[in-house]
């Protein structure tokens, strides 16, 4: 029974690429625009992580909620090398202990429009936030993990290349049962 008038629009397209032998590049790019007032809980959160744990086409220096917004374009691309990397650089011991490596880079612009801060006062009075985290420029970030054909998590650390502040590098585990 709310008065607001507002539309959401989001496109995403994923897939992969098959780079060299069992080598396979995977990629997301989501893409969501907003006309009206937006409340709080349509807006889209850029999706982050709780403590160490993580999973693929998420950003690893970033915490669950920290940054949203009604308009947004979000890159995540993650390149799953198996051990041709090991491979390649004759490191047979990996290779006999069949270890993998990836590596990942996730991107996003993302704001919130002054139409939809207009209805959240409530939001930053209450203490969920103390302002809009938004960026105008593109934040990105960038990894490599490292895990073991017959367990199913991975190891991995990540880096912030801008926006630095809190998390900066954050070593963590990747797993698709999280």
């Amino acid at each position: 029974k709310s008065n607001l008038d507002f539309q959401l629009y989001r496109v995403t397209l994923c897939g992969y690429i098959p780079t060299f032998a069992s080598a396979r590049t995977n990629f997301s790019l989501m893409g969501l625009y907003s006309n009206g007032a937006v409340p709080f809980q349509m807006m889209h959160s850029l999706p982050g992580n709780i403590s160490i744990a993580s999973q693929s086409n998420t950003f690893r220096t970033l915490r669950t909620g920290e940054v949203f917004g009604d308009k947004a374009l979000v890159l995540s691309v993650d390149n799953d090398f198996g051990d041709e990397i090991f491979r390649f650089l004759n490191l047979e011991f990996l290779v006999d202990w069949q270890m993998n490596m990836s590596l990942h880079f996730n991107a996003a612009l993302i704001e919130t429009k002054a139409e939809s801060k207009s209805i959240m006062p409530g939001i930053l009075k209450y203490g969920i936030g103390n302002s809009f985290v938004e960026f105008k420029k593109p934040f990105a970030e960038i990894g490599f993990g490292i895990g073991q054909a017959l367990f199913p998590f991975r190891l991995e650390f990540t880096w912030k290349l801008n926006y630095f502040g809190t998390n900066n590098f954050v070593i963590g585990l990747n797993a698709p049962i999280l």
